[in-house]
C-alpha cells in the first residue's frame, strides 16, 4: 500500500459555518474522498444584549460581563467567569423559541450547545409532561429540532443566603407579612411621583372600592412602621381610591426596589434572598392587585406592561417550585402586555394568601414544561429558524461547569472543544483546541494567553502525535504565525493562503510568506502583490478562489412574479441597480449615491423607472443613511431590505425609519443587519430582484456578494482595485477605474476612491442596453461564476499543489532531536548586532534565526531600547491583531537573553518529548489522548 501524505489542517472547526470553516469543510471532504491522504484537523452569544443570569440574582448583558464575575450554571451553582470572549463571526445563527417564556428567545451561533432532551427520549404523556428520568444532553443549536425540549435552570437553595430585613436608602425594613402585602400591591397598583424640579419625591398606590380594606391595611402599616400618614381619597366618581404621599426617602427606597413607572417596574435582585413565605405572599398581593381568577382555565392570571417585572416574578416563582408561564397580549410594542399564569394546584397555593378573592376548586393541569429530578425545567421547542450573521459574538468561560444561563436558556461554552459531539461526524482525525472542562491545569494554561484560542498551546502536542508531512492554514496571519516558529517546523511543509486586500503588506508577514513551502491566494491581485513585494522571494503556486452555495444562489427567470411575491414597491418596467454591502467606513455609500444622483440628473428620461437597491443596515458602523438620502434627494429612489423579527419575512421597501410594521404579521421589522439578517435563500431572491450589481468599496479581500450575484446571472460592475479587480474580470463585468489612492493610517495600506463620473456613465449605458446584448452579458456573468468559483475545481488545484511537495516519509523518525544546552554568558559590551548574533547561537544553537525576521526584530528593538510586549512574544508583528492591545516597554540585552531562553526552553521541551515518544515513554496530553480518530 502506497504512503499517504499526512495533512494537518489548522483553523476554525470545519463543522462551523464561518467563511474559513466552510472552505475547510468543502476542501477536506474532497481531499478525504480521494483516499490519497491521511487528514488531521486542529480546530481552533449571540446577541451582545442577551441577558446572563448572575449569581446575585440580576441579569446582565453578555457583552458587559467581565472575568471575575459570578454566574449561575446549569447545576444551579454560582461559578466564576474566568474568561470572556468577543470575536468576529460571519456565518449562520440560530433563533430558538419554546413554549415556556415564549417571549424570550435565544439567538446563538450554530455550534453553540444548548442543554436539551431530544424528542425521541422525552416520551411526553397525555398531560404533556416528559419522562422525568430522561437524560439531557448538550446539543448544538443547529441540531435542535422543533419538538425537542430545551432547558432552564433555577439556582440551588444555598446560592442565596436568607435575609429577614432589607437595609437600603437609609431605611431598615423587616420582611414580614405587612411589607409583603405592601410590596406586592405597589408592584400591581403603585407608582412613583417624580418631577423635573424635585426629582423622586413621593409615591402613591390605588385600588377599587372592593379593595378599600387592603388600602386601609397598607395605610395602617405605613403609619405604624414609618410614621407615614397617607389619606385615602376617591378619584372623582369612578370608584377608584388613591393614596399619595410626598416622602422623598421612602420614595427613593421604593424606586430602588421596584422601579419608577408601570413600564419600568422590576423586582430587585435582593429578593432572591427573601424567605419563601414572604415571596409567595408578595406575589399573591401582586396577582390580587393586578390579576383575576380564571375559573374556566383553572388559573390565576395577572398582567403587566413591564417585561422585566414579568420575568422577575416568573423566575422567583420557579426558584420556589411554583410553575408560572408568560404570554404576550398584543404584539405591537406600544400596546404590548405580558400575561402571567399560574395553573392548577400551584394557583391554589398562591391564592390562599388572597385577602378578597377566593376560589377553592383548583385542580392539577397539563403544563408547558416539566421539572426533572435535577430541578431542571424543560420546555418544548415550537419554532426555530436560521439567519445570516456578520458581526461580533460573545461567549463566557466558566470555571468547573463551563455553562451559564442566557436569555433563560442553559448554554455551554464549547469552541472546538474535546467534548463537542459534532467531531464524531468528521471522517478524519480531529484534535480539539479547547481543554476539557474538568481539566483545571489545562484550562489555566489555555486562558493564560489569548493566542491559545488560535491553537498555539496545543499545536506542538498535536504535531508530535500526528507527525504531519504538511500543515495547512488559510486564516489571518496573526492566527498562524506560531506555526512558523514551532520546534517541529523543519519536519513539516508549511502551506498558507492569506487574504490580501491591499498593499503594502506588513514586513513580518512578507518574511513569513517567504518561509512557506507553498503559498496560494484567493485572487490574482493577491498573487501579484505578494510576488511584486516579495522581491522575487515569493512564488504563488496558484489562485484558489472559493465556491458559492449553489442551492441558494441561482437565476430566477420570472422577475416580475418574484417582485410581486416579495411585495417590492416597483413597476414592471423598473430597472434596479443593487448592492449588498455592510454599512462600514470602507463601503462607499456616499459615493454610490453621488454617482446615482448624477445619472438621474443627466438622464431625466430614465429617472422615473430606475431604482437603487442597498441591502445594508442602519444604524451600524458606517454611514448615516437617512442623512445621505436627504442630502442627495434619493429618499424615493433607494430600496432597502426589512426583516421581521417574528415571522422572519423580508420586505423590499423605501426607507421607512429603522423600524416599521410588518405587513405580513403586524410585528416589528428592522433593516436587515448582522443581528437579524436574511437567510441565504432569501438573499438569493434579493439578488434576483436586481438587474445589475455594483460593488463599490475602497478594498476587498474577495467580495463574495459579487460572486453570489453573478451566480444569479446579474451583470457586475466593480471597483478596479484589490481583489475586486480579479473578481470583476472573472465574472466578465465592468471594472470601475480608480480616481485616486489614499493611505490608511491604521494599517499603512493603500485604499481606493473610484471614479463616480464613470459609474454614472455606466448606469446610463446599462439602461440603454438592448435586450440581446444584455442577455449575452447575463450569460457570460453566470458562465464566469460557474467557471472560476466552484468547489470541485478549487479542490483539484489544491490536490495539484499538495502533490507537488516532496515528502520525506521518515523525517520525523530519522531526524535526531535537537536538544541544546544554552550558554548565557555573552559579553554585553559588544555592539548590538554582534551581541545578538552571538546570543542567538550561544542560547539557541540556531544561527538561521539571526537572518530571519526574528533576528532583525530583536536588533531593531534593542537599537530603539524599547519594544511592544505582546501576548505572543517576539514572534508577533507590532501591527498584528494583538498590537491593538500592546504598549511599549524598555528593552535591554538582558531582555534579549530572556527571550532567547524562552525559545530554547520550548524547543528542548518538545524535542525531549519526541525522543521519549520513540523510546515508548511518551504520555500525550488529554486533548491528544481523546482525539476523535
Amino acid at each position: 500500500m502506497s504512503y499517504k501524505p499526512r495533512i494537518l489542517w489548522v483553523g476554525e472547526a470545519t463543522y462551523l459555518n464561518t467563511g474559513y470553516a466552510v472552505y475547510g469543510r468543502e476542501l477536506l471532504n474532497r481531499l478525504y474522498k480521494t483516499n490519497k491522504y491521511s487528514i488531521g484537523e486542529l480546530a481552533c452569544i449571540p446577541d451582545k444584549d442577551a441577558k446572563v443570569f448572575m449569581a446575585d440574582g440580576s441579569h446582565k448583558s453578555i457583552s458587559l460581563i467581565k472575568s471575575g464575575d459570578y454566574v449561575i450554571t446549569h447545576t444551579g451553582q454560582s461559578r466564576k467567569v474566568i474568561k470572556t470572549y468577543k470575536r468576529k463571526y460571519s456565518g449562520t445563527t440560530v433563533n430558538v423559541l419554546r413554549e415556556f417564556l415564549r417571549c424570550n428567545t435565544i439567538t446563538t451561533t450554530d455550534n453553540h450547545p444548548l442543554l436539551v432532551i431530544k424528542k425521541d427520549d422525552a416520551h411526553p404523556n397525555k398531560d404533556r409532561k416528559i419522562n422525568r428520568l430522561a437524560k439531557p444532553q448538550w446539543v448544538n443549536a443547529i441540531d435542535v429540532k422543533c419538538g425537542d425540549y430545551v432547558c432552564y435552570a433555577s439556582p440551588k437553595r444555598d446560592v442565596f443566603p436568607t435575609i429577614n430585613k432589607i437595609d437600603m436608602c437609609g431605611l431598615s425594613v423587616e420582611l414580614d407579612d405587612n411589607f409583603a402585602l405592601f410590596a406586592g400591591w405597589f408592584l400591581a397598583e403603585g407608582y412613583i411621583v417624580k418631577t423635573r424640579s424635585h426629582g423622586t419625591h413621593g409615591f402613591g398606590i390605588c385600588g377599587s372600592l372592593k379593595e378599600l380594606n387592603i388600602l386601609k391595611k397598607i395605610q395602617k402599616y405605613l403609619s405604624s412602621n414609618f410614621n407615614i400618614d397617607i389619606n385615602i381619597k376617591e378619584r372623582s366618581s369612578i370608584g377608584v381610591y388613591d393614596c399619595k404621599k410626598l416622602d422623598k426617602q421612602f420614595a427613593r427606597f421604593l424606586y430602588t426596589l421596584f422601579g419608577l413607572s408601570s413600564k419600568d417596574k422590576f423586582v430587585h435582585e435582593i429578593f432572591w434572598k427573601a424567605p419563601k413565605d414572604f415571596i409567595l405572599k408578595m406575589i399573591a398581593a401582586f396577582f390580587e392587585g393586578d390579576g383575576w381568577i380564571a375559573k374556566n382555565r383553572n388559573s390565576i392570571i395577572a398582567s403587566t406592561v413591564s417585561k422585566e417585572l414579568a420575568f422577575n416574578i416568573c423566575r422567583l416563582l420557579l426558584y420556589h417550585n411554583i410553575r408560572c408561564s408568560i404570554n404576550i397580549k398584543n404584539q405591537k410594542p406600544k400596546f404590548r402586555t405580558y400575561v402571567l399564569s399560574i395553573n392548577g394546584l400551584d394557583a391554589k397555593l398562591i391564592s390562599q394568601y388572597f385577602i378578597n378573592k377566593k376560589h377553592k376548586t383548583f385542580k392539577e393541569v397539563a403544563g408547558e414544561y416539566t421539572i426533572t429530578q435535577d430541578n431542571l425545567l424543560f420546555s418544548r421547542v415550537i419554532q426555530k429558524h436560521n439567519k445570516k450573521f456578520n458581526d461580533y459574538v460573545y461567549n463566557l468561560a466558566v470555571e468547573t461547569d463551563e455553562s451559564y444561563i442566557c436569555n433563560d436558556f442553559v448554554v455551554h461554552n464549547c469552541y472546538g472543544g474535546v467534548d463537542d459531539h459534532r467531531r464524531h461526524n468528521l471522517p478524519w482525525i480531529y484534535y480539539a483546541n479547547v481543554p476539557y472542562k474538568d481539566d483545571k491545569q489545562a484550562l489555566e494554561e489555555y486562558y493564560s494567553n489569548p493566542i491559545n484560542e488560535f491553537g498555539d498551546w496545543m499545536f506542538n502536542d498535536v504535531c508530535l502525535d500526528f507527525e504531519p508531512d504538511i500543515v495547512i492554514s488559510i486564516t489571518d496571519p496573526w492566527m498562524h504565525e506560531y506555526q512558523f516558529s514551532s520546534p517541529y517546523r523543519p519536519l513539516y511543509k508549511m502551506v498558507v493562503m492569506p487574504t490580501i486586500d491591499s498593499a503594502p503588506q506588513q514586513p513580518q508577514w512578507m518574511s513569513m510568506y517567504m518561509e512557506a513551502d507553498r503559498i496560494a491566494t484567493y485572487s490574482s491581485y493577491g498573487k501579484r502583490i505578494l510576488e511584486e513585494h516579495g522581491n522575487g522571494n515569493i512564488e504563488v503556486f496558484d489562485i484558489l478562489r472559493p465556491g458559492y452555495d449553489i442551492n441558494a444562489f441561482y437565476p430566477i427567470p420570472n422577475k416580475q412574479e418574484l417582485r410581486k411575491q416579495l411585495r417590492a414597491p416597483t413597476n414592471n418596467n423598473d430597472v434596479i441597480f443593487g448592492t449588498v454591502m455592510r454599512n462600514q467606513k470602507r463601503k462607499l455609500f456616499d459615493d454610490l449615491f453621488i454617482a446615482f444622483r448624477l445619472f438621474l440628473d443627466q438622464h431625466p428620461e430614465y429617472a422615473a423607472n430606475t431604482l437603487l437597491y442597498c441591502h445594508t443596515s442602519f444604524p451600524d458602523q458606517g454611514w448615516d443613511i437617512p442623512r445621505l438620502l436627504k442630502e442627495h434627494k434619493l429618499a424615493n429612489k433607494v430600496l432597502f431590505t426589512y426583516v421581521c423579527r417574528k415571522c422572519h419575512n423580508i420586505l423590499p421597501s423605501f426607507f421607512n425609519d429603522v423600524v416599521r410594521i410588518c405587513p405580513f404579521c403586524g410585528d416589528r421589522m428592522h433593516m436587515s443587519n448582522t443581528h437579524m439578517g436574511a437567510t441565504n435563500e432569501q438573499l438569493g431572491k434579493i439578488y434576483n430582484l436586481f438587474d445589475f450589481y455594483v460593488q463599490y468599496s475602497t478594498a476587498e479581500g474577495l467580495g463574495i456578494p459579487a460572486v453570489e450575484a453573478a451566480a444569479c446571472s446579474i451583470p457586475i460592475l466593480e471597483v478596479d482595485y484589490s481583489a475586486m479587480e480579479d473578481v470583476v474580470r472573472c465574472l466578465n463585468g465592468v471594472p470601475i477605474p480608480v480616481k485616486r489612492l489614499y493611505r490608511e493610517v491604521e494599517t499603512h495600506m493603500y485604499r481606493a476612491y473610484p471614479d463616480n463620473n464613470f459609474l454614472a456613465e455606466q448606469f446610463y449605458k446599462c439602461r440603454n442596453m438592448g435586450g440581446v446584448e444584455l442577455t449575452k452579458w447575463k450569460h457570460k456573468t453566470l458562465e464566469g461564476a460557474t467557471k472560476y468559483f466552484n468547489w470541485d475545481d478549487v479542490s483539484a488545484k489544491w490536490i495539484n499543489m499538495i502533490d507537488s511537495l516532496k515528502i520525506n516519509q521518515s523525517v520525523w523518525k530519522t531526524t535526531k532531536p535537537f536538544i541544546y544546552q544554552p550558554n548565557i554568558n555573552i559579553n554585553q559590551d559588544l555592539p548590538n548586532h554582534i551581541f545578538i548574533e552571538q546570543a542567538i547561537y550561544n542560547i539557541t544553537g540556531k544561527n538561521d534565526l539571526f537572518y530571519r525576521y526574528i533576528g532583525s526584530r530583536i536588533l531593531r528593538d534593542l537599537n530603539y531600547g524599547a519594544r511592544i510586549k505582546g501576548f505572543g512574544g517576539i514572534n508577533y508583528s507590532t501591527e498584528s491583531f494583538f498590537a491593538q492591545r500592546m504598549k511599549f516597554q524598555p528593552y535591554t540585552k538582558k531582555d534579549v537573553i530572556d527571550d532567547l531562553k524562552i525559545i530554547n526552553d520550548k524547543n528542548n521541551k518538545y524535542e525531549y518529548m519526541r525522543m521519549m515518544k520513540y523510546q515508548g515513554k511518551y504520555n500525550p496530553v488529554f486533548n491528544v489522548k481523546n482525539a476523535k480518530r
